[in-house]
């Protein structure tokens, strides 16, 4: 397992946001049968486990009244409620701590509050929402409990950014953002044997002047590329999700404290934006393989141009880590994959490492935010249609999270 080492002075994020998960829920264990699974099935491997197992139950769930198709992220506000970025309706649906609908921001359009593609939802420790749109290439702040835009600030390429920028927060002790700085695929290949790097950095905004710097750097989400050449010149190149490549994830604690994790290890490192300094906490997990039918039901959701570099890459194993949540607290929520299929552990860390708790749930529930004893996050039903739960962590133990 490599640990990552950087020694940028700063550094930048999600964007959620590189390859997907998969569809691994429910999925019987056929690693013995299956020619594309490179392990065997045995015990979790939890060497690096000191905290007890915390019991958790369904608290709520989005009902009827809340119409949900494409959605990558939320964030919850002190209060509860629930800001979800419904990418097709253009707008934020709010919903109340019992996740019942409560009112929308913004909608289609390109005026002051509205979007074009919605992306990313923040919320802040004061709980002003930034919402971050990927077509207008802008960052629209609404203040607490304001439907109202409150700022809006346009990124433009004269900025110094090279290549795309998947995500942008309001930062929390000046004005200014933090952008995910994301590394493109040339039609050329022309980065072909190179590591692609993203960039977390820190655009400073004061009187209308701007700077930045790198908080953090590391290494760019793993994707199926298919490259085109045109006799008469130029080319064509077609990216899509892999499912089973390398996603990272960046988070920002209350505090300002930014977090980074690969989905490909059990590893974490804390920034510092304030001077840059970091740590890293690393530990072994169990390895999963990729069984035949696996692969090849994520092969066939593909385009034929995309499923042949694919298939042509295996065998492939399961990425250990499968999402990142920080709580109000600062402790680290590491979502881990288990031999158990249907089953995902949660497991709570202190920033130096330090194992303080775990939770299970379902396979394919995605944490986003922890507030106080509540969990929350996006499934996904048969069907594919998304839903927001909470879930709430029960017994005495669970203080320990609070600590």
């Amino acid at each position: 397992m490599r640990q990552l080492r950087f020694t940028l002075q700063s550094i930048m994020i999600l964007l959620a946001v590189g390859g997907c998960m998969g569809r691994d829920a429910g999925q019987e264990n056929r690693f013995a049968t299956s020619r594309s699974s490179p392990v065997g099935p045995r015990a979790d491997i939890r060497p690096w486990a000191n905290g007890p197992w915390l019991e958790v139950a369904l608290d709520a769930t989005s009902g009827e009244d809340v119409l949900l198709s494409a959605v990558g992220n939320l964030d919850v506000d002190s209060r509860g409620r629930v800001y979800v970025p419904e990418s097709t309706e253009r707008e934020i649906i709010v919903l109340s701590a019992d996740l019942r609908y409560d009112y929308a921001l913004g909608g289609r359009g390109e005026g002051p509050g509205e979007f074009r593609r919605l992306w990313t939802v923040h919320v802040s420790s004061a709980d002003s929402v930034t919402v971050w749109d990927s077509d207008l290439y802008r960052a629209t702040v609404f203040g607490p409990e304001s439907s109202k835009a409150a700022y809006v600030h346009k990124f433009s390429s004269g900025q110094g950014y090279q290549g795309h920028i998947g995500d942008a927060w309001r930062t929390t002790t000046e004005a200014g953002f933090l952008v995910w700085n994301i590394a493109p695929y040339m039609a050329s290949g022309s980065d072909l044997g190179t590591e692609r790097i993203n960039m977390l950095r820190h655009l400073h905004i004061k009187n209308r002047a701007q700077a930045d710097d790198t908080l953090l750097a590391f290494p760019a989400g793993e994707a199926i590329v298919a490259r085109r050449l045109f006799w008469r010149g130029g080319g064509a190149v077609s990216v899509g999700d892999h499912p089973y490549g390398r996603r990272s994830f960046v988070r920002v604690a209350r505090d300002g404290h930014i977090v980074y994790a690969s989905s490909l290890s059990l590893e974490a490192t804390i920034v510092d934006p304030r001077d840059g300094m970091q740590n890293t906490f690393s530990y072994e997990t169990s390895p999963i393989g990729v069984t035949t039918e696996e692969l090849n039901e994520a092969a066939a959701g593909m385009h034929p141009e995309l499923a042949r570099p694919f298939l042509a890459g295996a065998p492939y194993v399961w990425p250990p880590v499968t999402g990142l949540a920080v709580d109000d607290l600062g402790h680290i929520w590491i979502g881990i994959r288990k031999q158990d299929r249907t089953k995902w552990e949660w497991a709570v860390f202190l920033q130096d490492g330090t194992h303080v708790a775990s939770v299970e749930l379902p396979a394919g529930f995605y944490i986003h935010a922890v507030r106080r004893d509540r969990v929350f996050g996006i499934a996904h039903d048969e069907y594919g249609v998304p839903e927001v739960r909470a879930y709430r962590v029960h017994g005495t133990e669970a203080r320990i999270v609070e600590l």
